[in-house]
């Protein structure tokens, strides 16, 4: 049941999403420097990372609640329903939206203040919301089209 469905194309994408998004709630949280990790919740200048860390944690939670959910072959669609699934699936897409545009900017900000120390993390973290962003746009479509 398990690696049948792992092995389908929700089943990768599911994964996939899973890994992007805790590569990017590593990247905007947590930081080293001089070989000291710190973990971040406010960064001086930054105060808006307290809304989009939080909306990248809730997709997160949501990618391994999918993940699981998958392993022990509950398929969500037959479980809670066509339209709740594409409602989730969704609202991870706006909570990623909002988040690559915050973090978009403070790439752009951090580059104009030449903090090298945030600038390639929020780089990093943008790439990885865009792409997460568009994993769940193929899971929306998939859902929609086949299920």
């Amino acid at each position: 049941m398990g690696l049948e469905a792992i092995a389908s194309i929700p089943g990768v994408l599911s994964i996939v999403a899973t890994l992007l998004s805790f590569a990017e709630l590593f990247s905007i949280c947590f930081i080293w420097v001089d070989g000291s990790v710190y973990w971040y919740i406010y960064i001086d200048h930054y105060g808006w990372h307290l809304l989009f860390a939080p909306c990248v944690f809730t997709v997160f939670v949501f990618s391994v609640f999918l993940l699981f959910s998958i392993i022990f072959g509950r398929d969500l669609v037959n479980t809670y329903g066509k339209q709740l699934t594409l409602i989730c699936y969704g609202v991870c897409m706006a909570l990623l939206f909002v988040a690559g545009c915050f973090i978009a900017w403070y790439a752009s900000k951090a580059s104009k203040a030449k903090n090298t120390t945030l600038k390639p993390r929020y780089i990093a973290a943008s790439i990885f919301d865009w792409v997460n962003f568009l994993v769940y746009l193929a899971l929306f479509v998939l859902t929609m089209l086949f299920q």
